[in-house]
């Protein structure tokens, strides 16, 4: 193996944690410039990104479509996947029942947050207090069950790809059963399973050392087994990187691509509450693209993912895990690790605690989380005690050393 499944591991959850908090810093500078520039409007239809401190010398991107939201809040999908990760390692194993109690308080945690924010908001007229009253009215009586989208969804099931790496058909079976916990049942689930599915096949290719850039889209449409937007969108992605398309000129073909789409849909008058937004699968179809165009450096995968400005997020933690995946913890930037460091010990000082990685660890808490993941994948255990893990796991073949279970 070019680098051990240990430093794949750690790539993973890094990369994709590294690549939520770039996207981060990328919206507060786009943020930052539209207080700066009188008339700079993120909505029109063509914006010229602006540099980003991190990345290197590639030009500012102008884009049609951008009816894009550019939101600060901390990612939902991260923290997901990091209690969900905890879940496998301390019950040592799958556990669906605790899946999906993870799920239950977790989804009504984000539901009292957002009451909170609208509570918490300036309003600036009467007419918009009343129509906020009434928001905060019907979401506290009949509460709106808190969902992923499709791209939301992969970075959740992260862990689950990586788990379950070793065999495809566990893997979907497993992520099957896992959607079940976070799709609403009216949406067609196939639909709703094909983002985490895509992106978990891509995941356990490259843990296994499998994952051949020239073929990766094929494989996954295969995979798939069905069509659904994002297999449309992923085709497109193998023309583009065929015609080795530029950045924007990707962007603006998979905009388009999900435009027509839309339309298709209102042609064949399917409702919005049962099927999916072809856009909730572009974050998935610009990773897909960023990786394959440069799938030995996860640095300008991660930074041209985050100028295309399309929930730069998300797009830059689904780049970063695949990336992480298939490059191990060593392809990542070493002055990424110490921005999150400094970032923090200058918070500490301004507010009292640290904006640590996807709203919940710490750069080595991330570390040693994938170090126990595969310790549990592989069958460490402590002799000690059943109850604690290797500071140092043991790595052994799949089901040759496993804790005892009655």
């Amino acid at each position: 193996m070019r680098y051990s499944l240990l430093s794949k591991f750690q790539g993973a959850l890094l990369g994709a944690a590294l690549g939520d908090f770039l996207g981060i810093q990328y919206q507060r500078q786009l943020l930052d410039s539209d207080s700066q520039n009188e008339g700079f409007n993120l909505n029109l239809n063509k914006t010229k990104l602006q540099n980003l401190r991190w990345g290197g010398d590639v030009p500012g991107l102008k884009l049609p479509h951008r009816d894009f939201k550019f939101d600060l809040k901390l990612s939902s999908s991260g923290g997901l996947a990091l209690l969900w990760a905890k879940s496998l390692i301390q019950l040592r194993g799958w556990d669906l029942k605790d899946w999906r109690e993870i799920w239950v308080g977790f989804s009504h945690s984000e539901l009292t947050r957002f009451n909170a924010q609208l509570n918490n908001e300036a309003i600036g007229t009467a007419e918009e207090l009343l129509n906020r009253k009434n928001v905060i009215s019907s979401a506290t009586s009949k509460p709106k069950p808190f969902m992923l989208s499709p791209s939301e969804a992969a970075v959740a099931t992260l862990p689950t790809a990586m788990f379950f790496h070793e065999n495809k058909a566990q893997l979907r079976e497993k992520l099957e059963q896992l959607a079940v916990v976070w799709h609403s049942p009216n949406y067609v689930e196939q639909d709703s399973i094909a983002g985490p599915l895509a992106v978990g096949y891509a995941i356990a290719r490259a843990l296994k050392e499998k994952l051949n850039p020239a073929s990766l889209i094929p494989e996954t449409v295969t995979y798939l087994g069905v069509d659904t937007p994002l297999t449309a969108l992923l085709l497109q992605v193998q023309i583009l990187l065929d015609q080795g398309a530029s950045l924007e000129a990707a962007v603006i073909q998979l905009c388009k691509n999900v435009v027509v789409q839309q339309k298709q849909h209102v042609l064949e008058g399917k409702s919005e509450a049962k099927f999916v937004s072809p856009s909730s699968f572009l974050p998935i179809a610009i990773a897909f693209y960023c990786f394959l165009n440069t799938p030995e450096d996860l640095r300008l995968a991660v930074v041209r993912a985050a100028r295309t400005g399309i929930e730069p997020q998300l797009t830059c933690s689904l780049v970063g895990a695949i990336s992480g995946a298939y490059n191990s913890k060593v392809s990542i930037p070493l002055e990424w690790r110490l921005a999150v460091e400094q970032n923090s010990a200058s918070s500490e000082l301004a507010a009292g605690r640290a904006p640590l990685l996807w709203g919940k660890a710490s750069y080595g808490e991330i570390v040693e989380l994938a170090a126990n993941l595969l310790a549990i994948w592989s069958g460490a255990y402590h002799s000690d005690s059943a109850s604690e893990l290797l500071s140092y796991p043991v790595v052994a073949a799949p089901y040759v050393i496993r804790p005892y279970q009655v």
